[in-house]
């Protein structure tokens, strides 16, 4: 992720897969889980951001979250 965007990981072959984090950007990253209630009209409505990775942050496991993260959201 080189700017700031909304990027679903399951595009990418990560969805629900993220058990650890290295943010190596420049800014703030919040890991979400999308819910859409099986209704694609709902689109980000329901998601809820799981945590919060800070700078430069390394989390070597995302505890009770792992493998529940779908998009991500990078700050600038």
């Amino acid at each position: 992720m080189s700017m700031a965007t909304y990027p679903d990981l399951g595009r990418h072959g990560f969805n629900d897969m993220m058990s650890s984090v290295w943010n190596n950007t420049g800014s703030r990253v919040n890991l979400i889980n999308h819910d859409d209630r099986n209704k694609r009209s709902n689109g980000h409505r329901y998601d809820k951001t799981l945590v919060r990775v800070q700078q430069g942050q390394v989390l070597d496991s995302l505890g009770r979250y792992n493998k529940q993260v779908d998009p991500v959201k990078r700050f600038c």
